[in-house]
């Protein structure tokens, strides 16, 4: 982890909650044996990646949880951006960019 600057405290708790999220997904779907978290400031914008290596998923199959809506909307409400890429076999990624200067 490398952050050097103070971060925000609704910042603070998006990536709170993204994480506790993404990692309830893992343990239950996933099957992941591996998980990176990487969490970094890269000029004005806090940088958050997690990564597994689990089975992975088709996004654009019908989810019966609002699981990753809540982490998109979550981002979203603080003018950060979401990104998910996965594939059935692939393991899952989700990257999010929070601005930290408002």
């Amino acid at each position: 982890m490398a952050v050097d600057k103070p971060i925000p405290g609704d910042i603070q708790i998006t990536v709170y909650r993204i994480m506790q999220e993404a990692l309830t997904n893992i343990c239950k779907y996933a099957a992941a044996t591996a998980v990176d978290i990487t969490i970094q400031t890269n000029g004005d914008r806090l940088q958050v990646t997690l990564q597994d290596n689990g089975k992975g998923f088709d996004p654009n199959q019908t989810t019966t949880g609002f699981g990753l809506q809540g982490m998109q909307e979550r981002t979203a409400a603080i003018a950060g951006s979401f990104e998910l890429m996965t594939a059935p076999q692939q393991g899952c990624k989700i990257h999010a960019t929070f601005p930290l200067n408002p």
